[in-house]
Protein backbone atom coordinates (compact mmCIF):
# COMPACT_ATOMS: atom_id res chain seq x y z
CA UNK A 1 0.00 0.00 0.00
CA UNK A 2 1.19 3.18 -1.09
CA UNK A 3 1.23 6.07 1.17
CA UNK A 4 -1.52 8.07 -0.92
CA UNK A 5 -3.67 5.39 -0.02
CA UNK A 6 -3.02 5.15 3.86
CA UNK A 7 -3.53 9.27 4.23
CA UNK A 8 -6.52 9.18 2.03
CA UNK A 9 -9.53 10.34 2.54
CA UNK A 10 -9.02 12.62 4.89
CA UNK A 11 -11.67 13.66 7.09
CA UNK A 12 -12.74 16.96 8.52
CA UNK A 13 -12.64 17.10 12.13
CA UNK A 14 -15.72 19.33 13.03
CA UNK A 15 -13.72 21.93 14.87
CA UNK A 16 -11.58 22.75 11.38
CA UNK A 17 -10.60 26.65 10.99
CA UNK A 18 -9.27 26.36 7.25
CA UNK A 19 -9.99 30.52 7.58
CA UNK A 20 -7.53 30.60 10.20
CA UNK A 21 -4.03 30.79 8.62
CA UNK A 22 -2.08 31.32 11.83
CA UNK A 23 -0.48 27.68 12.68
CA UNK A 24 -2.14 26.78 16.04
CA UNK A 25 -1.24 23.63 17.58
CA UNK A 26 -4.98 23.16 18.76
CA UNK A 27 -6.41 23.07 15.07
CA UNK A 28 -3.03 20.70 14.13
CA UNK A 29 -4.48 18.36 17.01
CA UNK A 30 -8.26 18.30 16.38
CA UNK A 31 -7.23 17.58 12.77
CA UNK A 32 -5.39 14.85 13.44
CA UNK A 33 -6.93 13.29 16.05
CA UNK A 34 -9.96 12.82 13.58
CA UNK A 35 -7.38 11.40 11.05
CA UNK A 36 -6.16 8.72 13.69
CA UNK A 37 -9.52 8.10 15.12
CA UNK A 38 -11.58 7.43 11.88
CA UNK A 39 -8.86 5.83 9.81
CA UNK A 40 -7.58 2.50 10.70
CA UNK A 41 -4.54 2.70 8.16
CA UNK A 42 -3.17 5.89 10.06
CA UNK A 43 0.20 5.51 10.27
CA UNK A 44 0.97 4.87 13.82
CA UNK A 45 4.62 5.97 13.76
CA UNK A 46 3.85 9.47 12.33
CA UNK A 47 1.24 9.57 15.07
CA UNK A 48 3.07 8.75 18.14
CA UNK A 49 6.05 11.13 16.52
CA UNK A 50 3.05 13.92 15.78
CA UNK A 51 2.06 13.46 19.48
CA UNK A 52 5.23 13.15 21.09
CA UNK A 53 6.04 16.52 19.27
CA UNK A 54 2.81 18.27 20.13
CA UNK A 55 3.40 17.71 23.97
CA UNK A 56 6.67 18.90 23.91
CA UNK A 57 5.42 22.26 21.95
CA UNK A 58 2.77 22.47 24.62
CA UNK A 59 5.19 21.68 27.56
CA UNK A 60 7.38 24.37 26.39
CA UNK A 61 4.36 27.09 25.31
CA UNK A 62 1.22 26.73 27.34
CA UNK A 63 0.93 26.74 31.63
CA UNK A 64 -0.57 23.32 32.90
CA UNK A 65 -4.29 23.19 33.79
CA UNK A 66 -3.46 21.13 37.08
CA UNK A 67 -0.45 21.45 38.81
CA UNK A 68 0.47 20.10 42.48
CA UNK A 69 -0.83 21.88 45.19
CA UNK A 70 1.65 23.70 47.96
CA UNK A 71 3.79 21.38 49.50
CA UNK A 72 4.02 18.85 46.37
CA UNK A 73 0.55 17.07 48.00
CA UNK A 74 -1.79 16.40 44.54
CA UNK A 75 -5.28 16.07 43.99
CA UNK A 76 -7.69 12.97 43.50
CA UNK A 77 -8.67 14.84 40.05
CA UNK A 78 -4.60 15.36 39.31
CA UNK A 79 -3.72 12.24 39.96
CA UNK A 80 -6.70 10.12 38.51
CA UNK A 81 -5.49 12.42 35.44
CA UNK A 82 -2.15 11.25 35.82
CA UNK A 83 -3.08 7.30 36.18
CA UNK A 84 -5.25 7.94 32.98
CA UNK A 85 -2.17 8.86 31.05
CA UNK A 86 0.07 6.72 32.06
CA UNK A 87 -2.03 4.01 31.22
CA UNK A 88 -2.81 5.39 28.10
CA UNK A 89 0.17 6.54 26.84
CA UNK A 90 1.12 3.37 24.96
CA UNK A 91 -1.61 3.01 23.54
CA UNK A 92 -2.43 6.18 20.91
CA UNK A 93 -6.09 5.94 20.43
CA UNK A 94 -6.80 6.45 24.18
CA UNK A 95 -3.70 8.77 24.32
CA UNK A 96 -5.45 10.99 21.92
CA UNK A 97 -8.89 10.38 23.52
CA UNK A 98 -7.81 12.23 26.76
CA UNK A 99 -7.35 15.51 24.92
CA UNK A 100 -4.40 16.59 27.84
CA UNK A 101 -1.20 15.04 28.65
CA UNK A 102 0.84 15.02 32.08
CA UNK A 103 4.36 15.96 32.39
CA UNK A 104 6.57 16.91 35.41
CA UNK A 105 4.13 16.42 37.66
CA UNK A 106 1.50 18.98 35.84
CA UNK A 107 -1.10 18.30 33.02
CA UNK A 108 -1.65 20.33 30.15
CA UNK A 109 -4.33 20.51 27.60
CA UNK A 110 -4.27 20.50 24.10
CA UNK A 111 -6.82 22.93 23.90
CA UNK A 112 -3.96 25.78 24.82
CA UNK A 113 -3.38 27.87 22.36
CA UNK A 114 0.45 27.94 20.95
CA UNK A 115 0.96 29.49 17.99
CA UNK A 116 3.93 28.79 15.92
CA UNK A 117 6.05 31.44 13.50
CA UNK A 118 9.06 31.16 11.64
CA UNK A 119 11.23 31.71 14.54
CA UNK A 120 9.85 28.63 16.01
CA UNK A 121 12.70 25.59 15.81
CA UNK A 122 9.92 23.29 14.02
CA UNK A 123 8.08 25.51 11.85
CA UNK A 124 8.43 23.67 9.22
CA UNK A 125 7.14 20.74 10.23
CA UNK A 126 4.16 22.51 12.17
CA UNK A 127 3.49 24.47 8.80
CA UNK A 128 3.48 20.76 6.73
CA UNK A 129 0.66 19.97 9.04
CA UNK A 130 -1.15 23.06 8.92
CA UNK A 131 -0.67 22.68 5.14
CA UNK A 132 -2.28 19.27 4.80
CA UNK A 133 -5.18 20.33 6.29
CA UNK A 134 -5.93 22.55 2.96
CA UNK A 135 -6.21 19.17 1.48
CA UNK A 136 -9.53 19.58 2.14
CA UNK A 137 -10.19 23.50 1.44
CA UNK A 138 -8.13 23.67 -1.64
CA UNK A 139 -9.53 27.14 -2.69
CA UNK A 140 -8.27 28.17 0.38
CA UNK A 141 -4.85 27.05 0.10
CA UNK A 142 -3.76 30.28 -1.61
CA UNK A 143 -4.95 32.42 1.10
CA UNK A 144 -2.98 30.55 3.23
CA UNK A 145 0.15 30.69 1.70
CA UNK A 146 -0.10 34.17 1.06
CA UNK A 147 -1.01 34.84 4.91
CA UNK A 148 2.14 33.00 5.73
CA UNK A 149 4.54 34.33 3.29
CA UNK A 150 3.05 38.05 4.49
CA UNK A 151 2.93 37.41 8.48
CA UNK A 152 5.89 34.79 9.20
CA UNK A 153 8.33 35.79 5.98
CA UNK A 154 7.95 39.63 5.15
CA UNK A 155 7.02 39.32 1.94
CA UNK A 156 10.31 37.81 1.19
CA UNK A 157 9.19 35.23 -1.63
CA UNK A 158 12.49 33.41 -1.94
CA UNK A 159 12.81 32.57 1.54
CA UNK A 160 9.02 31.59 1.93
CA UNK A 161 9.88 29.24 -1.16
CA UNK A 162 12.69 27.68 0.18
CA UNK A 163 10.56 26.76 3.21
CA UNK A 164 7.80 25.59 1.19
CA UNK A 165 10.09 23.13 -1.39
CA UNK A 166 11.20 22.07 1.94
CA UNK A 167 8.39 21.30 3.95
CA UNK A 168 7.15 19.18 0.55
CA UNK A 169 10.20 17.28 0.62
CA UNK A 170 10.76 16.49 3.85
CA UNK A 171 6.99 15.27 4.75
CA UNK A 172 5.72 13.75 1.56
CA UNK A 173 3.62 11.44 3.00
CA UNK A 174 1.53 13.89 4.24
CA UNK A 175 0.74 15.97 0.40
CA UNK A 176 -2.03 14.51 -1.72
CA UNK A 177 -1.21 15.03 -5.46
CA UNK A 178 -3.71 17.60 -5.97
CA UNK A 179 -2.39 19.39 -2.64
CA UNK A 180 0.85 19.16 -4.27
CA UNK A 181 -0.78 20.67 -7.68
CA UNK A 182 -2.17 23.55 -5.77
CA UNK A 183 0.94 24.36 -3.97
CA UNK A 184 2.55 24.40 -7.42
CA UNK A 185 0.44 26.56 -9.21
CA UNK A 186 0.19 29.22 -6.39
CA UNK A 187 4.06 28.93 -6.40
Amino acid sequence: MDNTQKRHPLIPSHTDAPDTYTIDLRDVYYFEKAQIQKNSTYDETLANELFDRLEDAVFRKAKPIFTPIDGGFVSDKHRLMDERYGKAYLKLRERIALNYFCRVNNCYSFDNQVTINKSHEEYTYWFSFKLRQYDLYLEKTASFLSFQLKKNFNKKLEKFLEILDLSLDQYPELFSDRLRKTVQRWM
